[in-house]
């Protein structure tokens, strides 16, 4: 079982891609990077999932690690609508009802199960 300041930290920080990536729709400009955000094994979440040997042995492992890979093509595909002149597209995107939206859920949703499973 993951420890709750790891996954504390890993919701965060996923949240904070939601602030950087309305700041994109909104302005039209980011420093980040597509290619970069659609990397899943650069983030702290990502370190934490590639690099700690006893998470990957965990059963949750594989679906945390899907979710998170598919968190990243949504937010890299977030940032690519908003910085191509999609922003409307991109805000469906990040709606209620939105992919990103979506992932996101279900990323926070299977973290926390996680982390409360005996």
């Amino acid at each position: 079982m993951p420890r709750p300041k790891e996954v504390d930290a890993a919701i965060t920080a996923h949240m904070v891609w939601k602030t950087k990536l309305y700041s994109a729709i909104t302005t039209g400009q980011t420093t980040l990077q597509v290619d970069s955000v659609r990397k899943d094994n650069a983030c702290q979440l990502g370190q934490w999932l590639f690099g700690t040997p006893s998470v990957r042995s965990s059963p949750h492992f594989g679906k945390i690690q899907n979710l998170h890979w598919k968190f990243h093509q949504e937010a890299a595909s977030v940032l690519e609508l908003a910085t191509s002149g999609r922003r409307d597209e991109a805000r469906t995107a990040m709606g209620d009802a939105g992919s990103f939206q979506a992932i996101s859920r279900a990323l926070i949703n299977a973290l926390t199960a996680w982390e409360s499973d005996p």
